[in-house]
């Protein structure tokens, strides 16, 4: 099966800059240019048009056999693919096609399930889509031609593309090397095929990225209406008759037809790219809504004013090709997983933009390291293991547990860790970054501080507010050699300001969310209620400044996600309590953001402690301007710095509250968001003030690894050391669970399976 030839004739306008809006994956930014739709994107609006003139025709009704034929017509939307060879094969009884890009990576697949209603559609149809998007992934993609209906009702289609999905494993592909795609009906076949793989026990693929899913085969959402207008090629009536021929005798709510009525709860990260205009938009927007109930990891990437499948313009349109390069990118990543170890952090599929992340993504380190002999605490809250071994392969944990039952693979290099203490690395929820050295560029400030973090084993950062350019272009660097510093996951810069009220839109977590959005609530009620209900619709998280408890059970009760700062003026009361558990809303106290306001009424104690010292590097410049006179006299004269001392004690016992309370901690220091937030040291002083909060030394620990990893939607990659997981951990000199300072006796820093040297930590 050859590619088509490229027409001679363009119906193509020149090309002109996209516009988009869509949560960044890797830099974890939502992002809306004010450019209009392109004007190929316009253009699109006419090839539909002719699309469906031509497998409609006016006048008569069209024979099945010719409306099929008219599909033929979609492939012609695209370029002709480069450097593409296409071979038939079987897959689990159904004929395929490969893609294979010239130098592409044989061990990974994509498997791609066309659009079509269920009833129209090929692989001819869709073969230039797919060839650029295994051109986009550098591997190989298997382009299914499963049955199609009414000859072959539901299940038909499932059954195949499950069929296909054994086929793969069979032959010796990982499940982890696997991704699935599909557009349109194929996008609710890819949904369908994860829930059908749960169903028949099989290991999930690396991940899913449907396109403009059609999930709801009774056609109710909202936007069936309201943009019936705007989208030129589908309609409900069309669809109904679709649905019709597809089920046969199947009721339109049954999962596997209609995957809006999944549980998601287990299956892989979720990747979905819908456009503005599309009647189908609601089926995306609901169909995240309940598998992020069920705590699957999704991301919706909504392209403003594009129509249905538009990435079939791969090549012609650059809206196209910018979302087809974003889900080759991420599909790269993903199912590179076990032979390179990166993950998407949501591929979150927590920058900010991959199909197949929420998460950072480097080389790691290559070949299996062993430590044997230590104590390890692994950041779920369960007892330490005072024996452990624990199993570096490629950059993730590959096993651990007791040294009685993991024994060191032949050929691994034997850390002995006896006398010491292995716990994950600390995550900062709520840091800041780029106000450093002012000699530098705002780019290697930024790694500096990265760096600074790390050496205080700190591994990894969601800033929550920087200049949202550099940020992300260090985020995205992330997946490029071996990483040196602290993982990066960044709100960005501020898009929207009235007065003092600040909106940041975040991933949450590539990884994942993952996605995240940063609002202080002194906006009217009306205002940050529509701001949350709009950032759900598009798949963000909402976190918000507080102080005042009236302020967070208002938040909470109109949808809040993240508490990023704490209730200080009062105790918080049972409801409040409830209602954090209730609907899993995270908490970050941010106890040293408080000490720091009123702290350098005099010089600190700490400014001779060498443990505070090794970042005298980067704490010079804020060092010297607390120390001066007239700074520590404005510090003593401060009505806020004296209330600020009141509000750090209540916000210390509404900690140990909500600690008893069931409610999630996460550490967050606010570190680097205004001079005197020393960042790296303050981590370790937080650990220390949720225990003089009442906090036990592993409740603290758990709140600095596997809690914040879950309030960051980063659980799936980070946070505990279990297997699968990236390896990022500390050696300490000492037992925290003794004496949380023992956190400050750093042996070594690991990120990724590699050990940083004292030079990459500064």
């Amino acid at each position: 099966m050859g590619s088509q030839p490229e027409s001679s004739a363009s119906i193509w306008p020149p090309r002109q800059p996209p516009r988009r809006a869509r949560v960044d994956l890797y830099s974890r930014v939502a992002k809306e240019t004010i450019d209009m739709a392109s004007a190929e994107a316009e253009a699109l609006k006419g090839v539909f048009r002719q699309l469906a003139d031509a497998v409609v025709p006016t006048g008569r009704v069209p024979t099945l056999e010719e409306q099929r034929s008219s599909m033929s017509l979609m492939a012609e939307m695209a370029s002709v693919p480069e450097g593409l060879s296409v071979t038939e094969t079987y897959a689990g009884g159904c004929r395929a096609y490969w893609h294979d890009p010239a130098g592409g990576a044989r061990d990974r697949v994509i498997l791609y399930v066309h659009g079509g209603g269920y009833v129209l559609g090929s692989p001819k149809s869709h073969e230039r889509l797919v060839g650029h998007l295994a051109r986009a992934a550098g591997c190989r993609a298997l382009n299914l031609d499963y049955r199609l209906a009414p000859e072959h009702p539901h299940p038909a289609a499932v059954e195949d593309a499950t069929a296909a999905y054994r086929w793969l494993l069979a032959q010796g592909y990982r499940p982890e090397h696997v991704g699935i795609s599909g557009d349109s009906a194929g996008g609710g076949l890819t949904l369908a095929t994860l829930l059908s793989i749960k169903e028949s026990g099989l290991p999930q693929p690396a991940a899913a990225a449907p396109l403009s899913p059609w999930t709801d085969l009774e056609m109710l959402g909202a936007s069936m209406t309201t943009n019936a207008k705007r989208d030129v090629l589908v309609h409900a009536e069309g669809l109904r008759g679709l649905a019709a021929m597809f089920l046969g005798a199947s009721s339109p709510r049954a999962p596997l037809a209609a995957p809006l009525h999944g549980d998601y709860n287990g299956v892989a990260p979720i990747y979905i790219q819908v456009g503005g205009d599309e009647t189908l938009l609601d089926d995306s927007t609901r169909l995240v809504e309940r598998a992020r109930s069920a705590g699957a990891e999704v991301v919706l990437d909504v392209f403003p004013e594009m129509q249905h499948v538009f990435q079939m313009s791969v090549g012609r349109m650059p809206e196209a090709t910018d979302a087809v390069q974003r889900l080759g990118a991420a599909s790269a990543r993903l199912t590179a997983a076990a032979s390179t170890s990166m993950v998407l952090t949501a591929f979150t599929l927590q920058s900010a933009a991959i199909p197949f992340q929420a998460s950072s993504i480097q080389a790691p380190a290559t070949g299996t390291v062993v430590l044997t002999g230590g104590r390890l605490i692994d950041g779920t809250g369960r007892a330490p293991v005072e024996q452990a071994t624990l199993v570096v392969s490629n950059g993730r944990v590959e096993a651990v547990g007791p040294s009685s039952a993991v024994k060191p693979p032949a050929g691994a290099t034997i850390v002995n860790v006896a006398g010491k203490t292995m716990l994950p690395g600390l995550i900062n929820a709520h840091g800041h970054l780029g106000a450093g050295d002012k000699k530098l560029p705002l780019h290697d400030q930024i790694v500096q501080q990265l760096r600074l973090y790390a050496q205080y084993g700190v591994t990894t950062v969601q800033s929550l507010g920087d200049d949202g350019v550099e940020s992300v272009k260090v985020h995205d660097e992330q997946e490029r050699g071996a990483l040196d510093r602290a993982r990066l996951y960044t709100a960005g810069a501020d898009i929207v300001k009235t007065r003092m009220n600040r909106l940041v839109f975040a991933d949450g977590s590539r990884t994942g969310s993952p996605t995240t959005f940063k609002t202080v609530p002194d906006m009217a009620p009306d205002v940050y209620r529509a701001v949350i209900e709009q950032a759900h619709k598009h798949g963000l998280r909402v976190a918000a400044h507080l102080f005042y408890l009236d302020q967070a059970k208002a938040l909470v009760d109109a949808g809040l996600d993240i508490v990023a700062h704490g209730v200080r003026d009062q105790d918080v009361d049972r409801a409040l309590v409830a209602s954090l558990k209730q609907k899993n809303v995270g908490y970050i106290p941010t106890l040293t953001r408080d000490v720091a306001v009123y702290e350098f009424e005099a010089t600190p104690a700490y400014f001779s402690d060498p443990f505070f010292l090794r970042g005298t590097a980067v704490y010079r410049n804020d060092m010297d301007i607390v120390k001066d006179a007239a700074f520590q006299e404005k510090v003593r004269m401060s009505s806020e710095a004296q209330l600020t001392k009141k509000a750090l004690d209540q916000g210390l016992r509404n900690v140990r509250l909500l600690s008893e309370g069931g409610v999630t901690i996460a550490m967050g220091t606010d570190s680097g968001a205004v001079v005197g937030r020393w960042q790296g040291y303050n981590e370790h002083r937080e650990l220390e003030l949720m225990v003089k909060a009442g906090l036990s030394p592993m409740q603290s620990i758990v709140a600095a690894t596997g809690g914040a990893a879950r309030v960051t939607r980063l659980d799936t990659l980070l946070g505990t050391l279990e297997p699968g997981k990236w390896a990022d951990f500390l050696v300490l000199n000492a037992n925290p669970l003794t004496d949380i300072r023992n956190t400050r006796q750093i042996d070594s820093v690991w990120i990724a399976g590699r050990r940083l040297t004292p030079s990459n930590a500064n």
